[in-house]
């Protein structure tokens, strides 16, 4: 059995400790992540859940009985970043409504799209949400991990995106440095595993 970092909870080799700093957000970050997703070795979760001070993680496939889940959805206004077939703009709603209609928590699916999608077709709760999607400035940077879809972005792409947007305020720069980083590792271990064989 493979040694993993008790902070960052990947392969030693992978650890990602060194390029995390600590973000104060202000508004909260939820995530669900499918029980799948735990075990891959490129999962982003460990830069958003060890950078940012305010995030709350799930893990599982139906959420619907997580009593502390339904707890933070009851007292916060959560918009939800899922690009469903209702789903708006983010950026172009936030530049369009008043500053006490904006919301203070963002909510992510996390795991592969097939995944992603069980997930949100299970817990119906999430369809009274307020649904929005991010228009991609550039392609995503997760060279490790390719997805079919042109217009997909990693968890920690996604949050970096809009909570820069939610709070312009706070720099979010240290989720991309930290993934950046993590990317590089993994492509120099890969180089150098090809350049033993």
């Amino acid at each position: 059995m493979r040694e993993t970092c008790s902070n960052c909870d990947k392969p030693k080799k992978r650890c990602i400790c060194q390029f995390l700093s600590t973000i104060d957000n202000i508004q909260t970050v939820i995530i669900l992540q499918h029980k799948k997703e735990t075990r891959h070795p490129f999962s982003t979760l460990p830069i958003v859940a060890n950078t940012l001070a305010r995030c709350h993680v799930f893990v599982g496939e139906d959420f619907t009985q997580t009593e502390s889940l339904q707890k933070l959805l009851g007292r916060l206004r959560v918009w939800i970043i899922f690009p469903s077939a209702e789903s708006q703009d983010f950026a172009e709603k936030m530049e369009s409504i008043a500053e006490h209609d904006k919301p203070n928590a963002l909510l992510y699916v996390d795991g592969t799209w097939k995944k992603a999608k069980k997930i949100w077709y299970i817990n119906s709760f999430l369809h009274d949400l307020p649904q929005f999607k991010l228009s991609l400035q550039q392609s995503s940077q997760y060279q490790i991990r390719r997805s079919r879809y042109e217009d997909s972005l990693s968890l920690v792409e996604a949050v970096y995106e809009s909570m820069s947007i939610l709070e312009p305020s706070v720099s979010f720069q240290p989720l991309v440095y930290a993934f950046d980083n993590m990317v590089k590792q993994q492509l120099s271990l890969e180089s150098d595993h090809k350049n033993q064989k």
